[in-house]
């Protein structure tokens, strides 16, 4: 019997996770979410007298004094502590962890949870020898209870001060989003709406409930593989003598290249000995998948540069991501468009369910894209370029006047300094291509076509002033417009081949989330990195480390 409400959203049929789905839910938490806010008043909790010995789940019971005396003396913050006397107080302090048979199989599942955290992550702060002692005495014993009455109540306590240490340690904000340039809302997890969940859906695993994104659990799965390999002294360094290894090549470092991919997953290991065989090709390219490099089959110092990067810097990769993941909330369903910038792609959703993606080109490092949440709201086909100050200022001064006809710009006034005020007229050489998509926003961030196309092709797409590119701009433009039906193929194509601007107004607007993730686990369950292209993972590992 489920008595207990909750609040937390249970989704199980997250089976395939996705670094897709982990950037995208934030779009529906800005676009459904609008009242939010941290200053919302909270409803007093209640003492749910209905649940009796007669009637209840666990049938062992606490007395108020008993949890009032604990959190005297159980050193939480504030909040924690009068989350934790709510929880008690809503289930008429009825016992969390221990039924009449002994501790409960969520409460174990939940100890070897927060052990595994504490190893991976390292942190001592989670450690309760006194409780590691009673746990381990029951684990080892499965008739073991604790020696009396007051020893039950220490342990049933002291299991859920644990819980709300641990999941405000590996679900809740080390860092400011903002501080590192991530311009979004910021979330707050509900402790007590999460172990209210847990202990109502017995059956049920914990990762059902965790008040973070799906992406977390599995994530956190090769945080634990990889420091498992570090504490059995990580992996050594491959000494290979040549810049370049293809497929045939015999030497003793494409043996040691083999264990390495075996290691990692991507070779399968049954492909022993030193000679670069088919089966080697197939692991090389799965490894350059995950690593969004050129998947030609051939070991490049690319390729060699991250095979001997050290594990400890990939662990700390990982951590950085993890903590990004808990930035943003738990996913939903409806429409929106997702922008990974180190992976270079952008995705669209339709529904809740992925439907197709491109490859895109972001701001360089020096004009750096702005990690944000928006609306996309216009479509500008055939539109104006108006050049910023700043290019202007920089890159036009001086310039010819056969320069600026040659590329079609026109001056339409001039600032205070005196330089022109310059746009571009529509045209095939405009640099924003044939088609904006707009989503206002302070930054000056956009999605256009533009005239480079050779662009697309590169594993490194960082060149924009900003802006995001597109690949694919009408088939973007015919997704956000078919619901339209005047809307067709040809009717996109003369609209994007006129003289002068035409800007349409979306009747159904699409969140937009612009991310940055450079490690993540896709839809094959296979853990992705890319690199830190704007050096953000660097600033988050100076916090956190």
């Amino acid at each position: 019997m489920n008595r207990l409400n909750s609040t937390v959203n249970v989704n199980p049929g997250f089976s395939s996770l996705t670094f897709l789905l982990l950037i995208s839910t934030l779009l529906l938490f800005v676009a459904c979410n609008p009242g939010s806010s941290k200053n919302s008043e909270k409803k007093p909790v209640t003492r749910d007298t209905t649940i009796t010995k007669e009637n209840a789940f666990l049938n062992v019971f606490l007395d108020s004094t008993q949890v009032t005396s604990f959190l005297e003396k159980a050193k939480l913050s504030t909040e924690d502590s009068t989350e934790l006397s709510d929880f008690y107080k809503s289930r008429n302090y009825e016992f969390a962890w221990f039924d009449n048979a002994g501790l409960t199989e969520h409460a174990t599942s939940f100890v070897s949870l927060y052990r595994n955290y504490r190893s991976a992550n390292n942190d001592s702060s989670l450690r309760n020898k006194k409780l590691d002692n009673i746990i381990d005495n029951i684990m080892d014993d499965s008739a073991y209870l604790p020696a009396n009455k007051k020893e039950m109540i220490q342990t049933e306590l002291e299991l859920s001060k644990q819980f709300f240490k641990y999941a405000g340690k590996a679900y809740g904000n080390n860092l400011d989003p903002e501080e590192l340039g991530w311009f979004i809302p910021k979330k707050k997890i509900n402790i007590r709406s999460f172990l209210d969940s847990i202990i109502s859906n017995k059956k049920a695993s914990i990762s059902d409930f965790e008040p973070v994104h799906p992406m977390f659990s599995p994530l956190h799965e090769y945080l634990e593989k990889y420091t498992a390999i570090e504490k059995k002294n990580g992996w050594p360094v491959i000494n290979f003598l040549k810049k370049n290894y293809k497929e045939g090549d015999s030497a003793e470092a494409i043996g040691m290249l083999k264990k390495r991919l075996q290691l990692i997953g991507d070779l399968e290991p049954a492909d022993t000995g030193n000679v670069f065989s088919a089966a080697t090709k197939k692991g090389v390219i799965n490894f350059q998948h995950r690593y969004g490099q050129k998947e030609d089959g051939v070991v490049t110092a690319k390729m060699i540069q991250e095979i001997n990067r050290p594990i400890t810097e990939k662990i700390k990769q990982i951590i950085v991501n993890i903590e990004r993941i808990k930035w943003i909330p738990k996913p939903g369903t409806g429409r929106y468009i997702v922008a990974n910038i180190p992976a270079y792609r952008l995705y669209v959703f339709d529904s809740g369910r992925y439907q197709w993606g491109m490859n895109v080109v972001v701001g360089s490092q020096a004009n750096s894209t702005v990690i944000f949440s928006d609306i996309l709201e216009l479509i500008v086909f055939s539109p104006y370029w108006n050049v910023p100050y700043s290019i202007v200022k920089n890159e036009m001064a001086g310039k010819s006047a056969s320069y600026f006809e040659r590329n079609n710009f026109e001056i339409v006034g001039k600032y205070s300094d005196g330089l022109p005020q310059v746009r571009q007229k529509p045209g095939p050489r405009n640099s924003l291509g044939r088609v904006k998509f707009l989503f206002p926003n302070s930054y000056s961030i956009y999605f256009h076509d533009t005239p480079a196309k050779g662009l697309f092709n590169q594993t490194n797409r960082a060149a924009s002033h900003g802006c995001i590119r597109l690949a694919e701009p009408a088939k973007m433009a015919s997704w956000l417009l078919d619901y339209d039906p005047n809307w067709t193929t040809d009717s996109i194509q003369k609209s994007m081949a006129l003289t002068k601007e035409k800007t349409v107004k979306l009747k159904k607007p699409v969140p937009v989330f612009i991310g940055y993730f450079t490690a993540w686990v896709d839809q094959q369950g296979k853990l992705n990195f890319r690199d830190d292209i704007y050096g953000h993972d660097k600033k988050m590992m100076e916090r956190l480390f």
